[in-house]
C-alpha cells in the first residue's frame, strides 16, 4: 500500500519521520522513555498510512520503526519486549523482500536479535 494524498484523514509520512527524528535526538540525550514514546507514535502513524502489518507485502518503514522500538528496549535490558519487536521486523523485512535481496539489513535484524538472547 503506497500513501494516498488526496485522504485527508491520514497523516504525511514526513510527520511519522519527524517523530522518528525526535526519538532518534532523545536516544542520543540518553532519554530513553522519551526515544520509545515518539518511535510508538510514529509506528503507529504508519500504520495508519501504509496498513496493518499483515499487508502483504507491508511497507519497510514499518520494519523500520519495529526495529527501532527493539533497540530502545534492548538498551535497557528489557529482553523480552526487544525479542519481540526484532521478530516481528524480522517478519516484515522477510515480506517485502522474499528474495533476499535486502540481505544485509535481514543480517543485521537477526544479529541484533540474537544478542538480545
Amino acid at each position: 500500500m503506497s500513501y494516498d494524498p488526496t485522504n485527508s484523514n491520514l497523516p504525511h509520512p514526513e510527520i511519522a519521520t519527524s517523530y522518528n527524528n525526535i526519538a532518534s535526538v532523545s536516544i542520543r540525550q540518553g532519554n530513553y522513555h522519551e526515544a520509545l514514546k515518539y518511535f510508538s507514535i510514529s509506528l503507529e502513524m504508519l500504520k495508519k498510512i501504509y496498513g496493518p502489518t499483515d499487508s502483504n507485502p507491508p511497507h519497510p518503514d514499518i520494519s523500520a520503526s519495529c526495529n527501532n522500538i527493539a533497540l530502545i528496549y534492548d538498551q535497557q535490558g528489557q529482553f523480552d519486549e526487544a525479542l519481540q519487536y526484532y521478530s516481528i521486523s524480522l517478519k516484515l523485512m522477510k515480506m517485502y523482500d522474499p528474495n533476499d535481496s535486502n540481505l544485509p539489513r535481514i543480517s543485521e535484524a537477526y544479529s541484533e536479535y540474537c544478542s538480545s538472547i
